[in-house]
């Protein structure tokens, strides 16, 4: 099979991680980098042995590609998404798929338009411990689930490259408001947010620093994500992450910190040895467009993501509960 000739559009922090999974990916050949800052198009370019562009219209009209990541600012999503699908390219649209429910409605309208694939990066659902908790779930070993627990915490300094234009409940919570759709098979009903601003808001920089939001499904299980950026830099891993799912007939549990994921069911305990990374949602992508073969996330499951965003945001907003 020969490699699928891609480009990635925006290459921040998380082209980068894009660019780098191609670039050692052999399924993939990295043809393309647009940015519109030159220079860090320029120096993508260089690393990777591939051309720069000033942005996705000239990549389009510059370089022959089949598929494209679309990694600018989530605000940014929509203009590119649509001039690549346009160009008949499939597209993996970073998470969250965009900042408005009608922003999202276009991208999918756009994808379907035009045949092409589109995934949405939720790339939770492709770290191998969170889908081995989902496999579980599901092969009826946890039982019915009852409840779900998530901490998605970041380090204060991630402002320094945010600088305060992303909501933590859009920027970390969506990550688990997907997984939690996923998880459940099933449809929110209420979704209440407490929030709290001091240190961000004492900097000049109006976001908030902790969540926690609450989640009620329509078949009854109830989930917890907590979200939130101001763990000091000298954090060891500058970062907090924990799962607790809890099932009529057990219970998972992972924590980033401990580095273990166990699971215990009335068969025992158990640790699972697992290693995450970005490669298994890349070759995903790279296997859709190659074996035509339809996205494990849709636009749709992406829609739905953003829609319990917004939600949580507007109770954070407002201090009311959210019918949704």
């Amino acid at each position: 099979m020969n490699p699928v000739k891609v480009g990635v559009v925006g290459v921040g922090h998380m082209g980068l991680l894009h660019a780098e999974a191609y670039a050692r990916n052999p399924l993939a050949e990295l043809v393309a980098v647009a940015d519109v800052r030159q220079d860090a198009a320029d120096r993508a370019a260089e690393r990777f042995g591939a051309r720069a562009f000033p942005d996705a219209a000239g990549m389009l009209a510059g370089a022959d590609l089949q598929a494209v990541s679309v990694c600018t600012n989530d605000e940014q999503h929509v203009a590119p998404a649509l001039a690549c699908m346009a160009a008949g390219k499939h597209v993996l649209v970073e998470k969250p798929i965009a900042t408005t429910v009608a922003d999202a409605d276009e991208i999918i309208g756009a994808a379907e338009r035009a045949g092409v694939k589109l995934l949405v990066g939720q790339c939770v659902r492709f770290d191998p411990r969170y889908a081995h908790v989902k496999q579980r779930l599901d092969s009826g070993e946890l039982g019915e689930l009852v409840a779900v627990f998530t901490r998605r915490l970041n380090h204060v300094g991630l402002q320094e490259r945010l600088g305060g234009r992303v909501s933590v409940l859009s920027f970390l919570g969506v990550h688990d408001f997907d997984y939690l759709l996923w998880l459940a098979g099933d449809r929110p009903v209420r979704v209440h947010t407490e929030s709290v601003a001091k240190v961000h808001r004492a900097a000049g920089i109006d976001v908030e620093d902790h969540t926690f939001t609450l989640i009620r499904f329509a078949g009854g299980p109830v989930g917890c994500v907590e979200a939130g950026w101001v763990l000091p830099d000298a954090h060891p891993r500058q970062a907090d992450f924990k799962l607790e799912v809890v099932g009529t007939r057990g219970v998972a549990q992972y924590d980033l910190l401990a580095g273990e994921l166990a699971v215990c069911t009335q068969s025992g305990w158990e640790i699972p040895r697992i290693s995450p990374g970005l490669d298994p949602e890349i070759n995903h992508f790279l296997d859709c467009v190659a074996n035509d073969r339809p996205p494990r996330i849709s636009g749709a499951d992406g829609r739905e993501a953003l829609r319990l965003s917004l939600a949580a945001q507007e109770s954070a907003r407002t201090g009311r509960t959210v019918e949704m």
